[in-house]
């Protein structure tokens, strides 16, 4: 289960050095140094339909003259088109596509990918099936998957499956899915040792390769991080790597995405989250411990590339207690919670790292854009009023 809560953003951070690391290899060396950030850019809009609730990564999409941000409504399923430039709102109603019916997505969408503006693809894995439809809503093509998830059933596949902020990409008609392998995750560490990605082509409607895998911690025989499953990536095409964060590594994995070969690990350790002091459980089904888990375990919680300053940011989430010391209550996992933004180039050369408080914006409410990160979130005393703002790294 996630929560999203959208709060209010203002922030600064100093810069910090430390001489420790001045003789050691550049991708080993451990990350001492803060990174400045400015606020850029800020607006609001006004709008009563507008819910501004994701519960996987939106998209930010510009033309010639106008900026985007495209994401899809955890509540409601439709698609969400806000103009930056114009300050507008469009609300594409799924419900509106007839096909919808037809395939009976009564369980609706689980992501979204925006490869432009009139190439917009929406994925059902309970029905196995992508809806590819333009800006308005229209139609273009449907990707029916059954036959080709059914006849490539083996130990390393079985389902194409959304449990994450990022599950799907498409890249000139050959998608990559988030796969599973027929083990269950939480008892057996075999699942650990499967690949995570599925290529599929879909002139020959055929998955070609299972690829990309978790990282060794994650392979312990009698005891499991809950997250562990939930490990994020980034498909960067123009370089042609697989960039892979697991949630309690220190290290992002690259990988060939054309041949699915591994190819290097580089340190980005944060400063302020130590992976091993999250409490790892038996490898059994107990959800209180699983929530428990999640209100007090940080992680590497997401990877973002960014295309435009060719920047990777790597989100932590810090440890914090259980139990609030003044109110005696469970914290919540995300209210009043520190989280970090890892800053490296696109040669995954450390460029430091930003400490947020918590207290007033969170970890799930952001994207990419042309100048850094867009923070954007709903205004706590007047729902429709959005908040935008975006920052850019300095170090």
């Amino acid at each position: 289960m996630r929560y999203l809560v959208f709060l209010v953003f203002t922030v600064l951070v100093s810069c910090k050095n430390d001489s420790k690391a001045k003789n050691l290899p550049e991708n080993k060396k451990e990350h001492l140094q803060e990174a400045k950030f400015k606020k850029v850019d800020s607006f609001i809009i006004t709008s009563q339909e507008l819910a501004l609730q994701y519960d996987v990564d939106p998209y930010y999409i510009t033309t010639d003259t106008q900026e985007y941000l495209i994401g899809l409504d955890l509540f409601s399923g439709n698609v969400e088109i806000i103009n930056l430039t114009n300050k507008t709102v469009k609300i594409v109603d799924i419900s509106n596509i007839p096909e919808v019916l037809k395939y009976n997505i009564v369980e609706g969408f689980d992501d979204i990918f925006v490869a432009d503006f009139n190439d917009i693809y929406l994925l059902a894995t309970a029905n196995k099936v992508v809806f590819n439809i333009d800006f308005t809503g229209k139609l273009k093509q449907i990707i029916d998957l059954k036959n080709a998830v059914k006849t490539n059933q083996s130990e390393n596949f079985s389902e194409i499956v959304a449990v994450a902020r990022r599950n799907f990409v498409v890249n000139n008609y050959v998608f990559y899915f988030r796969s599973i392998p027929p083990l269950n995750w939480y008892v057996n560490a075999s699942f650990y040792t499967k690949p995570f990605l599925s290529e599929y082509n879909n002139t020959t409607k055929k998955f070609i390769k299972s690829f990309g895998n978790f990282s060794k911690i994650t392979q312990t025989k009698n005891s499991f991080f809950p997250a562990d499953y939930q490990n994020s990536f980034v498909l960067n095409f123009k370089d042609n790597l697989l960039v892979v964060s697991d949630r309690r590594e220190d290290f992002l994995y690259i990988y060939d995405i054309k041949t699915g070969d591994f190819l290097e690990k580089f340190l980005a350790k944060s400063k302020y989250f130590d992976a091993s002091k999250v409490e790892l459980l038996p490898r059994k089904i107990d959800m209180q411990k699983f929530i428990n888990s999640m209100r007090k375990d940080g992680s590497y919680f997401n990877l973002l590339y960014n295309p435009h300053k060719n920047e990777y940011y790597r989100i932590v989430v810090h440890n914090q207690n259980l139990i609030d010391e003044k109110t005696k209550k469970l914290k919540h996992p995300i209210n009043n919670r520190s989280f970090s933004v890892i800053v490296l180039d696109n040669n995954f050369k450390y460029k430091g790292e930003a400490y947020f408080d918590g207290k007033k914006f969170n970890y799930l409410s952001f994207c990419v854009n042309k100048n850094g990160l867009m923070f954007y979130y709903t205004d706590p005393k007047n729902e429709d009023t959005k908040h935008f703002t975006t920052i850019d790294f300095t170090n």
